[in-house]
């Protein structure tokens, strides 16, 4: 019902889009620092600002239809001002992150993402294709998450705007980091400052030595 309330398909596919907008700069956090900077917690709540902003718009325009004014037409300044200024944009606080916010908001929110003569997928000629998939001309539910579930299981980067290899760069960031997490605890057990309970970390460092020493040349360019 909250979805294709009022039968207004210009509400249905606005509220998708926000949607898969929300879904790219929350899984564009798995790709620190190349994705974002840091960690940012954009949350469900700012989903839910968003909807109520393009709810908002949409009932606006379809009032001023109906009062003979001019309608149908949505206010993507309004929407992409809201929501970098007052909703995501808001959990920012780095200058970059911010421009990609910005850049996002432009990709996203523009009238040929619902051009209909494109099939819906009017923006995908750019870095990241929007819509992910042609939009239905309808406005119950079951005919996006349809679509949904027809996407790759796994997101290639490029769904984020990312490069190809983002992912090795990712795993080599993740990879030095539990290397350096594990010399730690070598360092500690070596020099026997480390004991809990039963669990003798300086017998521990000695047996993972070889480990140690095959991860790092593993890992070394």
């Amino acid at each position: 019902p909250y979805f294709g309330k009022g039968e207004q398909l210009l509400r249905a596919q606005l509220l998708f889009v926000c949607a898969h907008f929300h879904a790219v700069v929350q899984e564009r956090r798995s790709f620190i620092p190349q994705g974002w900077t840091k960690f940012y917690e954009f949350s469900s709540a700012d989903l839910q600002s968003a909807c109520e902003t393009v709810i908002g718009l949409v009932e606006a325009s379809a009032a001023a239809a109906a009062g003979g004014g001019q309608g149908a037409a949505i206010d993507w300044p309004t929407i992409r001002g809201v929501f970098e200024f007052a909703v995501y944009g808001s959990r920012v606080d780095n200058d970059f992150d911010l421009r990609l916010v910005f850049e996002y908001l432009q990709i996203f929110f523009r009238p040929d993402v619902l051009d209909a003569r494109r099939g819906g997928q009017g923006a995908t000629g750019g870095p990241i294709p929007v819509p992910p998939f042609p939009l239905p001309q309808s406005v119950r539910l079951s005919d996006y998450r349809k679509g949904v579930e027809g996407l790759a299981d796994h997101d290639a980067p490029n769904a984020f705007g990312l490069p190809a290899n983002v992912d090795r760069a990712v795993q080599r960031v993740n990879s030095e980091a539990v290397i350096h997490s594990l010399k730690q605890i070598e360092a500690g057990a070596v020099a026997g400052e480390l004991d809990v309970g039963s669990l003798h970390l300086k017998g521990m460092g000695q047996q993972l030595h070889p480990f140690f020493a095959t991860w790092e040349g593993a890992t070394q360019p």
